[in-house]
């Protein structure tokens, strides 16, 4: 598939945004904040890659940038066949661990989409838990759910069992048409702020819902 003008300027924006929250996490890195989560997995068929990102806009702000990034490529060099997603968002507290949000999506097979929706975050003991459902505005607007969530129980002192799944459905608000959806596990072990193991993409397209698997081993860590 062939990159148009648009798509360009919109990955530069996207990649703007991720640097310059970066840059704003580490100025506030004197108050607790999560870290940066960045996964790579080679796979039978493709290479896939996931970026993470959740910081205050400022120190001790109210404001959090989140952005999730997730590239994957065809192992032959088809190059049609290679897909960006990145959704960055603006959030704002208004209940508990639920927070109103707003942003922008930019992906290889529509372009730029704009969004909100709200997004809810917890972390309890060796749990992980971030949904974030909302509705994508553009010539079609589409809603869209997705789910993040990790275990991690230790096995020892110094060994952890690290488990995620991590979904996503998209369909569209005038006909609920499916077009977009996805559902990628892993399983392995975490040393330190090293994870790695098996994994396994399940990728489905389309209204007919066409599958594509993607198996192989990851490696993943996390940023302060």
């Amino acid at each position: 598939m062939k990159c148009n003008k648009s798509n360009t300027h919109g990955i530069r924006f996207a990649l703007v945004l991720m640097l310059v929250a970066y840059m704003m996490g580490v100025k506030a890195q004197s108050i607790s904040v999560p870290p940066t989560p960045v996964e790579m997995m080679q796979g039978h068929k493709k290479f896939y890659s996931l970026l993470v990102v959740n910081r205050p806009l400022e120190l001790e702000s109210s404001w959090d940038f989140f952005n999730v990034t997730t590239f994957s490529a065809n192992n032959h060099n088809e190059v049609s066949r290679n897909e960006f997603f990145s959704t960055s968002l603006i959030s704002y507290p208004v209940y508990h661990n639920v927070r109103v949000a707003s942003g922008v999506n930019l992906n290889s097979v529509v372009g730029l989409n704009y969004f909100s929706g709200f997004q809810y975050s917890r972390m309890n003991g060796h749990w992980l838990i971030v949904l974030v459902p909302g509705i994508y505005f553009k010539d079609k607007s589409s809603f869209e759910a997705l789910a993040l969530m990790e275990f991690t129980p230790p096995i020892s002192k110094r060994l952890k069992l690290y488990t995620r799944i991590h979904a996503l459905y998209n369909a569209g608000l005038a006909d609920w048409h499916h077009n977009r959806s996805y559902n990628y596990l892993r399983l392995g072990l975490t040393v330190g702020s090293i994870s790695f193991g098996v994994g396994l993409n399940a990728d489905w397209y389309g209204p007919f819902r066409l599958l594509e698997k993607n198996y192989g081993i990851f490696i993943r860590t996390e940023l302060p």
